[in-house]
Formats: C-alpha cells, sequence, structure tokens
C-alpha cells in the first residue's frame, strides 16, 4: 500500500508541536512502515490555496528513490496540484511540462 500526503501527516513517530500524524498511526498498526520523503523540483501544490514549488530540477529529470542520511528520499522532478474536495478542480497554469 502507498499513502501519499503532507510532510506533516507523513512522520512514523510523534511530533511534539503537532500531536500525531497519521504516518504514525500507520506504524502502530503495521510495524515497518517506512516514511519516504519527496524532494520537489518544480510545479503545483494546494496549502490552503494554490501555491508553486521553487523549480530546482530540470522537469524532464527521471524520478529516482536514494537513500540520504539514512532516509528515503524520491526526487520528483515536476508535481501537479491534487485535487482538493472543498472546491472544484482547475487545470494548472499554461507553461506547466506535459
Amino acid at each position: 500500500m502507498l499513502v501519499v500526503a503532507g510532510g506533516y501527516h507523513t512522520p512514523t513517530s510523534p511530533i511534539d508541536e503537532l500531536g500525531v500524524p497519521m504516518g504514525a498511526w500507520l506504524a502502530g498498526q503495521r510495524p515497518g512502515v517506512r516514511e519516504i520523503q519527496i524532494s520537489y523540483g518544480g510545479g503545483y501544490f494546494y496549502n490552503c490555496e494554490p501555491r508553486q514549488f521553487d523549480r530546482h530540477m530540470d522537469p524532464r529529470q527521471p524520478v529516482r528513490l536514494h537513500q540520504q542520511d539514512g532516509e528515503l528520499v524520491l526526487d520528483l522532478a515536476w508535481a501537479s496540484e491534487a485535487v482538493v474536495t472543498h472546491r472544484p478542480w482547475q487545470y494548472p497554469p499554461t507553461g506547466e511540462p506535459r
């Protein structure tokens, strides 16, 4: 199973300031659950409003999963905004690589 969520939802242990994230609940039920950090190279996301990642990778760069400082990291060159249920889906701005 793969669960994709925003950064504060995925840690597999409690966070002092924020409580118990979804990843920690899953890890408690399924020992061996791993968190994968995503390094976004550019694109769009939604966090209370549409936003844009600062571009720092070529959007044609291949997806790469690797270990960095003992953590799993997924390099994702381009991301598009997720569909958010409380508002209608809109196409991202023009110029997004396909």
